[in-house]
């Protein structure tokens, strides 16, 4: 891709659900739950599973495997991290860092979901924000797909380590229908790579009305290109509840400590 040429596509075919997806701070509600058995271990959430049913339904049971593993590894690196309280960020003690530089691609306009403002969450935290609204879906049953908010674009370096977004809920947040504000973030070095093929960073929900950095993941790779993903699942292609993680948030920025 040229850069500086803003771009609309589909999240199927720009967006890759990589190596894992989600990761929240509270893993028994969206992300995973801790099982005691005879070890312990993860338990994907209905989340994931809604997702792999929409956007792996042309991919083998093998495959399909292969994704639930990654994704599971990373929800526990992910929690490692946290435990070492990555979940606060001191400025102070930072070397280096590198923003989001430039938004590249958006996702297309819909009256259920829409991204207001793309250019805002470029640079550094100024309280100018981007809002990122999902509230329903296709609503086709032949071909159910959820509704998609996002931006992919470069960093002002190639960036890895803990990864924050600078964010708030939304006007729109409530409690009924269910609000989520799940927010997921990937990475990548090509940024017209496909489906599955960007790299799962992490996750969270924003929660706090007041703008603050939250912590989404932990990568050691370096990457030039990262995005930021919200997701109103179908109630398809199974009877899902519906409406659900409907999302509503403000971002200002995204930012990586780098390694």
């Amino acid at each position: 891709m040229i850069k500086n040429c803003k771009r609309k596509m589909n999240l199927s075919f720009v967006i890759a659900f990589g190596v894992v997806l989600l990761l929240t701070c509270n893993l028994n509600v969206v992300g995973a739950s801790l099982v005691s058995n005879k070890k312990e271990h993860y338990v994907l959430s209905d989340f994931l599973e809604r997702l792999l049913d929409v956007y792996g339904k042309n991919l083998s049971e093998a495959e399909l495997d292969k994704i639930r593993t990654q994704w599971l590894e990373q929800i526990k690196h992910n929690q490692e991290v946290i435990a070492k309280g990555a979940d606060v960020l001191d400025f102070s003690g930072l070397k280096s860092g590198a923003y989001l530089d430039s938004v590249e691609i958006v996702s297309p306009y819909e009256p259920y979901v829409y991204v207001q403002y793309p250019t805002r969450v470029e640079g550094m935290s100024d309280y100018s924000y981007t809002h990122f609204h999902t509230d329903g879906w296709n609503e086709d049953t032949d071909t159910p797909m959820g509704g998609e908010a996002f931006v992919a674009g470069y960093m002002s370096s190639s960036a890895g380590g803990n990864v924050y977004l600078f964010a708030k809920k939304g006007t729109h947040t409530g409690t009924d229908p269910p609000w989520k504000n799940f927010v997921t973030v990937y990475a990548s070095n090509n940024i017209n790579a496909g489906f599955l093929q960007w790299t799962y960073i992490g996750n969270a929900t924003i929660t706090n009305s007041w703008p603050a950095y939250v912590f989404i993941g932990n990568t050691e790779t370096l990457y030039s290109c990262y995005s930021i993903v919200f997701w109103t699942p179908p109630p398809y292609p199974d009877s899902y509840s519906y409406p659900d993680y409907f999302n509503c948030v403000q971002i200002d920025s995204l930012y990586a400590t780098t390694t």
